[in-house]
């Protein structure tokens, strides 16, 4: 079973044994809030705003959910939907799912789970 989490060769020691420590529970679980999230959401949202609403949920870091959203990102899940403004006043990518009439269905939780097991 291939790892969900990495970190470079060239990272430290401890990074690469935090890397290893990181459940595969922990990280499904983390995905799939912020897939849940972005659903519920009748807007794109900004990476802090996903982090306030998966943080309620997974006990988990905020660097952790920017990293699955980048994977979502990559895979597909996701798209930058467009800007908005951080709370220190810094411009931000906004994100929604890549098909929003797609409902998260017993069959697409199924079909994200055997992804997830990949």
């Amino acid at each position: 079973m291939k790892p969900l989490v990495f970190a470079r060769g060239t990272d430290p020691k401890e990074s690469r044994e935090a890397a290893r420590s990181v459940k595969r529970t922990t990280v499904k679980q983390t995905r799939l809030s912020i897939l849940k999230c972005l659903r519920k959401s009748e807007r794109p949202m900004s990476d802090e705003e996903i982090v306030e609403y998966v943080i309620t949920y997974v006990s988990t870091s905020p660097s952790c959910i920017r990293t699955q959203r980048c994977y979502l990102k990559r895979d597909g899940y996701l798209v930058q939907a467009g800007t908005a403004i951080t709370r220190s006043g810094r411009k931000c990518a906004t994100w929604s799912l890549e098909h929003k009439e797609t409902q998260l269905t017993l069959a697409s939780l199924l079909a994200f789970g055997r992804y997830m097991r990949a």
